[in-house]
């Protein structure tokens, strides 16, 4: 029995690192750096303002990133892991692009989903103004910036 349950305690880790990185996929946080430059990272996630538009003194952008939640999340968690990310990147700011949730509809076992077989979706022909049981997943995109003159001037 011992070796049953070895087995399977190992079959278990395997599975549940395997499927670790699909649950976290949507939480995911992508950086596009815009400089080579590098900055001291900020001591707390605090020091890092959400603008919603540019500022109008001097600043030059140091990267793009965006980011997406789960369907039980807020908008303003995804921006908060923006801001993580920023405050690890040295960033004053981040300026929100964009922000919202996007509809995904959800497999339904049992329903007949025409789409998936080269038909038109009904919903989508009948101009269905949405599904109650898709998911509102959170995104948000925003630019770090870093106050002080443009380099090069």
């Amino acid at each position: 029995m011992r070796g049953i349950s070895k087995t399977t305690n190992r079959l278990a880790a395997a599975i549940a690192a395997l499927l670790a990185p699909a649950c976290g996929a949507s939480r995911l946080v992508r950086v596009e750096r815009l400089t080579d430059e590098t900055f001291r990272p900020k001591e707390s996630v605090l020091d890092v303002a959400v603008l919603d538009e540019p500022p109008s003194s001097p600043h030059r952008e140091i990267a793009r990133i965006e980011g997406g939640g789960h369907e039980y999340e807020e908008v303003s968690q995804v921006l908060g892991r923006l801001r993580e990310e920023a405050a690890w990147l040295g960033a004053d700011a981040i300026v929100v692009v964009r922000s919202g949730y996007r509809f995904e509809p959800h497999p339904r076992p049992g329903v007949y989903q025409s789409h998936l077989y080269g038909f038109p979706d009904p919903s989508i022909t009948l101009g269905d103004p949405g599904d109650p049981g898709a998911f509102a997943r959170p995104y948000a995109s925003a630019i770090a910036i870093r106050y002080g003159p443009v380099s090069g001037d």
